[in-house]
């Protein structure tokens, strides 16, 4: 049993359990959702921190899981970032978020070609997802959860009309909701 912390961004962080077996679940639907398996043996870097949700679920544990290679490295400046990439093998995947993301993009450092892109903790705008294919050479994807839910839904942010991201649609493809909404009723119970 793990507790771990809301970040505390809506008030006083909040502790909420969960299971080494929710968490197994959790990333091995991450990685079916964004068809690793398939690709098989990806390396994966990160620009967050594996004390956040989203740094242990898809740095650390999901590539254990989906037989990858997670990258010590937590490279923090663009050249750093490209320079750790260079150093990995294909097939490499960045897990980022939209900040680091546009930073990245904008220092005009030569990014070597990606597999994928993985993108979390505030959604991207349409026109960031698209550059970022674009210059990363790579489909970027995009997660949705909560510490209290885990991650509960995928999307392609290029493949989402912009209508839709405007007005907050995350669409996409739902991931493991049944397991998100016992979290969140058990959340609610706890609470009431």
């Amino acid at each position: 049993m793990a507790l771990v912390f809301t970040s505390g961004s809506t008030g006083v962080p909040m502790p909420h359990r969960k299971t080494w077996g929710e968490v197994v679940l959790d990333v091995r639907a991450e990685a079916e959702a964004l068809v690793l398996p398939a690709q098989g043996g990806m390396c994966v870097l990160g620009t967050v921190p594996p004390q956040h949700m989203y740094g242990i679920e898809s740095t650390v544990l999901m590539p254990m899981q989906s037989g990858g290679s997670l990258c010590a490295a937590h490279p923090f400046y663009p050249a750093d970032i490209a320079d750790a990439l260079a150093a990995l093998p294909r097939p490499r995947m960045l897990v980022t978020t939209p900040l680091h993301l546009r930073n990245l993009l904008d220092a005009g450092v030569a990014v070597p070609p990606l597999d994928l892109a993985l993108s979390a903790t505030a959604p991207l705008s349409p026109e960031l997802a698209q550059r970022a294919e674009a210059e990363l050479h790579a489909p970027l994807q995009e997660i949705y959860g909560s510490t209290e839910t885990g991650q509960i839904a995928t999307r392609r942010s290029n493949a989402t009309s912009a209508t839709d991201a405007a007005a907050g649609d995350f669409g996409g493809r739902a991931r493991r909701p049944v397991l998100g909404q016992r979290r969140a009723r058990r959340h609610a119970h706890a609470a009431g």
